[in-house]
């Protein structure tokens, strides 16, 4: 989800540093990771699975596959506030 190589990730781990851009892009996932865990009322297991899910609102596209570009993040923080407030369109 993060975009991160498994051998990327273990040079990073051992460094214990992240670069700037990688540092970003995780809080960005983490953000969007609490915004549908919080919309499933703090049930990680539904928001996860809705993250892994097909959206119409999405055209079909999961919002985990979406969430690959910063555009697309953007995108599921919106329909996110969107569902929270009851607003289908």
């Amino acid at each position: 989800m993060v975009g991160i190589a498994p051998r990327t990730l273990a040079r990073r781990k051992h460094e214990k540093r992240l670069s700037p851009e990688e540092s970003d892009r995780l809080v960005s996932v983490s953000r969007v990771l609490a915004l549908a865990v919080e919309l499933f009322d703090g049930d990680v297991e539904r928001g996860m699975q809705w993250l892994r899910s097909p959206s119409r609102a999405l055209k079909g596209r999961s919002p985990l596959s979406l969430a690959a570009t910063t555009v697309g993040l953007r995108e599921v923080e919106a329909l996110i506030g969107r569902l929270e407030h009851g607003v289908i369109a």
